[in-house]
This record gives structure tokens, sequence and C-alpha cells, in this order.
């Protein structure tokens, strides 16, 4: 409530100054002060007024003093009317106030100071008389007072900062009492009303709240640090419009104006619209509101937003879809790029290494595919040939390594897979099932066909495809079982010669085994050739 209040206190402040044409400047600032500022004396005018007597209370002398102060001469009236026994000097407390002039009144301004300056001159009358006033003659106090009240009414500037509460009070109630004519340009300046009665100290502006700063930089047409102390006040939506209309009314330059600290060309609102928006990145649970308020900010939004998603708690696939639609949604490209990459990871460290592939390859990330690749193709070539290859320079792309890996070590989700454009041949039930996994249930044929597909489908380069090759040697050595037909054996016998010609595919693997290596070429051609012989004679 107190955000919403200070809101409109200052909005209502802005289009008296700077938006509507006022009659009486003094006039609107003095229902400004009242809406705005005024419930404790409205509480204590209540209770006095709720009493019979309510000049015998302590409150009703400064409550009185505070009301005309303000120009709440209706109060003011009302309280001195409900003495039982008016007194001479409250009678002519009472008529005076009564008869005070109003810009509303009077066709011109002229009209109006003329008769304006006839009451003040009857007030600066009646304060010389009070000396003379029998009931007071006997009662300094009393006479004290009544002085103050009478000074007031006459426009003694240095009374009327004494007596006032605050600042708003003492420089609304100059404006009412001693330039009742007073336009907003003779405000500020070297020789406006607020330079000239200097309302507040530097000292006492250091010590002001945010709130205060800004409507004291308002009075004094200081537009950039009014945008500045609002920008403090947890509202995105008043320094927004206010920046907005200060650049619109070219009462600012957004270039020429923009605060140090802010970078570039950017306007004024976007850089208060960030400013505000880092209160909130720290709460995972606001990730959606801030990127709302973010759409708002295309030049500088990007850090802020790159910053929002780290903070969204992703640990389900569910989670991850929401903000993933989301982002589409809002073309946040990036975002979901890095979001998939966070979750990726997530999976990663909880040790799915294959499924994180997936959220990396949607993420684009090719530096963590290679970094997940290197460590399944080590751990699975270690195992089973005591070997290390590098998966960097193997797979032509992306989307080859994640087809690889489906089709030939892992099971996958289901609804991630993808039909492999090298499967044309298969069937789709074939296209859900891994090499492996035929090979386990002893499908040989069926493995054969999908081992063909992979060496056929240009997914990876020659140094692996040695490694399909030594996956096709326990095929070939089956007697009970032709696992591959007539052109399948010239294509492994070719891809076989290919890697041949490309030795360095084989030097990691051979390294210092050289005997190995002549015992293994020798082995496998036979099973080849073996393999041949038997399918010519059978087809």
């Amino acid at each position: 409530m107190e955000i919403m209040n200070r809101t409109f206190a200052i909005w209502s402040l802005v289009e008296i100054l700077f938006i509507k044409e006022n009659k009486s400047l003094g006039t609107a600032l003095m229902r400004w002060l009242n809406s705005n500022f005024s419930k404790s004396i409205r509480a204590e005018y209540e209770f006095l007024r709720s009493k019979e007597n309510p000049k015998s209370f302590d409150e009703f002398r400064p409550l009185l003093k505070q009301l005309i102060m303000r120009g709440m001469f209706t109060f003011a009236t009302t309280l001195l009317s409900m003495e039982q026994h008016i007194s001479a000097v409250d009678r002519l407390l009472l008529i005076t106030l009564q008869a005070f002039p109003t810009r509303s009144g009077f066709k011109s301004n002229d009209e109006f100071e003329k008769i304006f300056f006839e009451w003040r001159q009857n007030c600066e009358y009646q304060y010389d008389c009070l000396e003379n006033n029998k009931s007071l003659r006997n009662n300094e106090e009393d006479l004290n007072f009544y002085k103050t009240l009478f000074a007031i009414l006459k426009g003694d500037g240095e009374i009327i900062k004494k007596e006032s509460k605050d600042w708003k009070e003492a420089l609304i109630s100059t404006i009412i009492f001693v330039f009742p004519c007073l336009t907003v340009d003779n405000l500020y300046g070297e020789g406006g009303l607020i330079n000239q009665f200097q309302f507040v100290t530097e000292e006492e502006f250091e010590d002001f709240d945010f709130f205060n700063k800004c409507l004291f930089s308002l009075f004094n047409n200081n537009l950039i640090k009014a945008l500045s102390f609002s920008s403090n006040l947890d509202n995105w939506w008043l320094v927004s419009h206010l920046t907005d209309y200060f650049i619109k009314a070219g009462l600012i330059n957004e270039k020429e104006d923009i605060l140090p600290g802010a970078i570039g060309e950017s306007d004024l609102r976007e850089f208060y619209l960030l400013n505000y928006v880092s209160n909130f990145i720290g709460c995972s649970k606001l990730w959606k509101v801030c990127l709302d308020y973010l759409k708002f900010c295309p030049q500088f939004g990007y850090e802020y937003r790159s910053k929002i998603i780290q903070s969204i708690v992703v640990k389900d696939v569910e989670k991850l879809r929401e903000v993933s639609d989301y982002l589409i949604k809002n073309d946040l490209t990036e975002e979901y790029f890095q979001i998939h990459k966070i979750f990726g990871t997530f999976l990663f460290k909880k040790g799915l290494v294959f499924e994180s592939l997936i959220y990396y390859k949607e993420a684009k990330d090719v530096k963590r595919i290679n970094m997940t690749c290197d460590l399944i193709l080590e751990n699975y070539f270690k195992e089973k040939y005591a070997n290390v290859i590098k998966a960097r320079s193997i797979f032509h792309s992306i989307e080859n390594t994640i087809n690889f890996f489906k089709t030939y070590f892992k099971t996958f989700p289901e609804e991630s897979l993808k039909n492999l454009d090298s499967l044309e041949e298969t069937d789709e039930e074939q296209k859900k099932k891994p090499y492996r996994s035929y090979q386990k249930k002893k499908e040989y044929r069926t493995a054969g066909k999908i081992l063909m597909a992979l060496l056929n489908s240009n997914l990876i380069k020659l140094n692996l495809m040695f490694h399909l090759i030594l996956e096709s040697v326990p095929l070939l050595k089956k007697t009970d079982e032709i696992c591959f037909e007539i052109d399948e054996i010239y294509e492994l016998m070719r891809i076989f010669e290919d890697i041949l010609l490309d030795k360095s595919c084989l030097d990691n693997f051979f390294l210092k085994k050289e005997k190995f290596y002549e015992n293994f070429l020798t082995e496998f051609r036979y099973y080849l050739v073996e393999n041949l012989s038997r399918s010519v004679l059978l087809y």
C-alpha cells in the first residue's frame, strides 16, 4: 500500500508541475499536499471534533496552526465554531479565514492578485492590533500564539519556515500565503523560489529517503535525479512511465541526459527496468516475471536474461518443457539453448551420460558433445579393446553423433528417437532398437543389416569404422548362419581396404603390436573370403 501511495504522490505532482495547466499553482499544490500527507492531521481533527470543547485539549493549538498553514480553512473554522463562547480574537480569526480569496473565484490573475493583496493587508493590520487586544494584553502565551497565526496569514516567510513540520509544508505554505500567483517557471532557477528561500540544505537533502529526494528534485526541475531516485522505490511502472513522458515531452534527452553507468544509447526506461529486475534474479520462482520485464529491454537485457536462466531450477523434463515452451513462444533462442545445456549438465552429473547428449544436441553445444563422446568411447573401447580414441574428428555432425549412439550403443527415451535416413531399408521396428540389442538376442542377420547401414550411412569417419569392422568379426565367424549378403561382404571388403590405405586410422590401436596386426589382417581376410564363398553357394 505504501508503494502505491508514494507512486500516486509522485505521479500527481508530475501532473501538476509538468502536465496540467493550473489556474493557481498554490491551490493545486495545497490539494496535493493535503491529499497525500494529512492522515495524522485528519485523525487529530476527527478526535477533537468529537469533543464538546476541543479548545480545552492540548492538541487544539498545534492542530489549528497546522490546518491554517496547509490552507485547510474548512477544518480550522469548524473547530473555531465549536466553542460555546467564541472570544473576540477567535471571531476575528474566523472571519479572516472565511474571507480568504481563491483563484477560482476570479476571471483574471490581476483581479485575484488585487483582492488577495487587500486581504493580506487586512491580516497585517489585525496582526498589528493584537497587542492592543484586551483579552490578550495580560496573556503573553496567547498573544504569541495568535501573532504566529496572523504572521502566517500575512505572508511572513521566516515564520512559515520556522513553524512548518517539514520542507513540503514550508514550500507550499510559502506559495499559498506569500506568492499566490506563482507559476511553475518561478519555482526553480537561480532566482526561483526554492533557491531564494532555501527550504532544504544540502545536509538535509542527504538525509532524505529516496521518496523525498525524488519529490524535491521534481520541485527543483532536476528530472534526471528525480528519475534516478524513483528507480529505487521498487515500482518499475512509475519510473518507466515517467521516463517515457519526460522524453516524449522533450523535457529530457535520452542520449544526452543518460545517467552515468548506463551504456550506449539505451533509453532511460530500459536502464531503470534492468535496475528493477535485478532485485528478482535471486528468486528462481520469479523467472517468468523477470523475463516478461526484459522483453522491454532489447539492447541490454541479454546479460540479465542469462543470469535469470541460470537461476531457474530444472530437475525434470516437465519443468524443462515449461521453460522451453515459454522461451520458444517469445523467440528467446539463445536462452533456449542455455536451459538445455544446463539440464544436460544436470543429467551428466547424475551419471545419465547418454541422455545428456540429447540435451547438449538441442543446445548445439559442440564442446560438451565432444567431451561426452570422448567419455563414452573411452570407456567402451577401453573395456572391449583396451583402446582409447578421440571423438572430436570422428563424427561429421552433432546429428550424426546422436544417431550413431542411438543406433549402436544404448537405448534412448523412445519419444526422443528420430528415424535414421541411413536405415531406410529396415522396417520401423528395427529403427527403434540399437544394434547391440539384436546381437544379444542372437538375431544376427538383423544385427548385420544395422551394422552395414551404420557403415554406409556417412555418420562416422574412417577411424571409427575400424571398430565397427571389428564388430562384424563375431558375425563373420558364425558357421551356422550367414549374417551378410554377397553385396554386403563386398562392401565390408571395400571399407576394410579403405581403412588399410589410411594407416593412421590403425596406428593408435596397433601401436607396438605389429605381430598382432599382421595376424588380424590375415584372419579377417580369411573370414571375409569364407563368408563370401558360403554366400555364393547359398544364393
